[in-house]
This record gives C-alpha cells, structure tokens and sequence, in this order.
C-alpha cells in the first residue's frame, strides 16, 4: 500500500501560483479541533466584553435621534421645508466616549475575523508545505506571512483547501453559521450617525461546543 504524504493545489484565484499540501493526520486533525474550541471560546468572550458597549451606544443612539426627530420637527414648522431636507440638517451625534468607540470598533473587527476565518488560518499554518508562482519582496512566503500579506481572495481559497484537506466539517472548524460584522459600515460615522451598532442578540458561541 502507498499513499501520497503530499497534495498539490493550483490556485484559480491566483493563475500561476500552486500550493503543496501535507496530508493531514490523525493527530494533525486533533490540533484543528483543539484550535477551533479555542477558537469558539475566544469569540464567546469578545461578545461578553462587547456587550455593555453594544447596551450603551445602543442608549445613545436612541438618545440622539429624539433629540434629532425633536429639532427636525421644529425646523418643518419654522421653515416649512420637507422632512428629508430638514434631517439632512440635524445629524444624529450619539454622546459616547471615543475610547469607548474605538474600543468597540476593534472588538467587532476582532469578531468579524474569528467567525470568517474560524480556525482555518491555523490549519493552512499546519499543512502548508511550500508555495510556488507567488512571492513578497521577492521572497517565497512561509505561511504565517502568506496569511498576513497575501490578497485575502488567494489566502481564503487556500485556507478553504487547506480545511477540505483537513476534513474538517464547518462546525468542527469553528466557523460561525452567523453573518460576519463589519464595524465600521454598521456604525457609521462615531459622532454624525443615523445607523445603530451591529447587533449582538445573541452570544454565537454560547450554542457551539
């Protein structure tokens, strides 16, 4: 009996480039599921931080639009312009620390990466062999810097091979059945916003292993 230790993959994202795969193992297959669980806990406690922020710009954005919805109304009696014209005036400034903001930026960017790239990134790190056609500064990239500078279609394809390899079902890889975020669209402009934060409902990970 012989079995093939390697697998070669042509990226079609990336014509020219190929990737060498090791297979994966019993015990390779073990490590992915250890980092998926980690994985799953590390999202569960960035929505427990996030949470009172979520409860608080919440507040506050409710807050801004009375006050809006207030001087908008007074702007149509005083003026007589139309309703669209008069909120084009009177942005709504939700009154919460840039600190807290920021800190709820990075939190949500921190979630949307975890639940996109559940614990593929860490499998692509195990089973990349060697990547031929594609280099950085004229180097050949191992994988970390593979993963941190390649264009995100190329290393996505190549985190889904590496996962396909792994066999790995999406539960097992930690992926989150659950819309990705992004933080910065959902909120808006911090101090001139008419559109509340992503919504954290529910804790994604409360449900999974």
């Amino acid at each position: 009996m012989d079995i093939l230790s390697r697998i070669r993959f042509e990226s079609k994202t990336a014509p020219g480039v190929a990737v060498t795969f090791r297979r994966s193992s019993v015990i390779a297959r073990d490590r992915f599921l250890e980092a998926a669980s980690a994985q799953r806990t590390r999202v569960r406690e960035l929505y427990r931080e996030r949470k009172p922020l979520d409860d608080e710009y919440r507040a506050a954005i409710a807050k801004a639009q009375a006050a809006a919805k207030s001087a908008v109304d007074q702007l149509i009696e005083a003026e007589g312009i139309t309703r669209q014209a008069a909120e084009a005036r009177v942005p709504v400034k939700p009154d919460i620390s840039d600190e807290k903001f920021e800190r709820w930026v990075d939190l949500t960017d921190e979630i949307q990466r975890l639940e996109r790239d559940g614990s593929g990134r860490a499998t692509l790190r195990s089973l990349l062999v060697s990547i031929e056609g594609f280099t950085i500064d004229g180097r050949v990239p191992g994988a970390a810097e593979l993963i941190e500078e390649a264009d995100c279609a190329l290393t996505d394809e190549l985190v889904q091979a590496a996962n396909e390899i792994a066999q790995l079902s999406p539960a097992e890889r930690g992926e989150s059945p659950w819309p990705g975020i992004s933080a910065r669209a959902a909120a808006g402009p911090k101090k001139d916003t008419n559109a509340p934060p992503a919504s954290s409902e529910a804790d994604p990970g409360s449900t999974a292993g």
